[in-house]
């Protein structure tokens, strides 16, 4: 009751005769993930439901409450796969929605376990020990290996060119992507303060240009039907009243 969204979300209104719609991009974000670091496998489960999934294997090796037996399977079919992960999602719903979604999100991007555990924190209430997190996150990256080799290829690109450009030539540059220091004589390298900065640009620029994009189609070659009515660009949602 005394969230603020909900105060701001409640004074916007419908004018008479009208009501809101929006359709948004499911998981576009994780999807555009799996495609740089061209994962055909985690895009499949991007689009079914990649937190489930994790979710189940995360548990069955913390604590045992998703027996080795009922773990999904990337060999099964869609029809097979999906019923399986929704009845995960379902009895799991509190772990999955508090720690394992957020996650997902926070590995791909390359945060750290303590960032995460204290963003987990501030949008959800629920806190849970770094070393927790940690140990989950290193589950993640088990499961999927290819999202670290993309973020080591990454940053090897910028380290060399100082620079990305997306699907839509979009130009980022970036100043540290990783900290030198002098150990026995000899520098070592560590992903520096750019790193995460350096891995979200793909998936969260090139989101961006398509959903703009969609908008921009809809607004020039669709006005009468749908480009009238479009009022927001809500992250991944186009937001209209209709």
């Amino acid at each position: 009751e005394d969230d603020l969204s909900n105060y701001i979300r409640n004074m916007i209104v419908a004018a008479p005769g009208h009501v809101f719609h929006a359709r948004d991009y499911s998981g576009i974000e994780a999807v555009l993930v799996g495609y740089f670091a061209q994962s055909p496998q985690y895009i499949r489960l991007a689009k079914l439901d990649v937190h489930s999934y994790y979710t189940a294997y995360a548990l069955n090796q913390l604590d045992g409450r998703v027996k080795s037996a009922d773990l999904p399977d990337l060999s099964w079919s869609d029809e097979k796969l999906i019923p399986h992960l929704a009845a995960i999602k379902k009895e799991f719903k509190d772990d999955r929605n508090n720690l394992y979604k957020h996650l997902v999100h926070g590995a791909n991007f390359y945060q750290g376990a303590k960032g995460a555990a204290e963003k987990i924190l501030n949008e959800t209430g629920k806190e849970y020990p770094v070393s927790l997190v940690a140990k989950v996150m290193g589950v993640y990256f088990e499961l999927f290996p290819d999202i670290k080799k993309w973020h080591r290829s990454t940053w090897q690109q910028v380290e060399k060119d100082g620079y990305l450009r997306n699907p839509f030539g979009m130009v980022h540059r970036f100043n540290k992507v990783y900290d030198y220091e002098k150990i026995g004589g000899k520098w070592e390298k560590k992903p520096g303060p750019d790193a995460n900065k350096v891995v979200a640009f793909g998936p969260q620029s090139t989101a961006m240009g398509i959903i703009s994009e969609a908008a921009m189609r809809l607004y020039f070659e669709r006005f009468d039907e749908a480009g009238q009515f479009l009022r927001l660009l809500v992250h991944d949602e186009l937001f209209s009243e209709v």
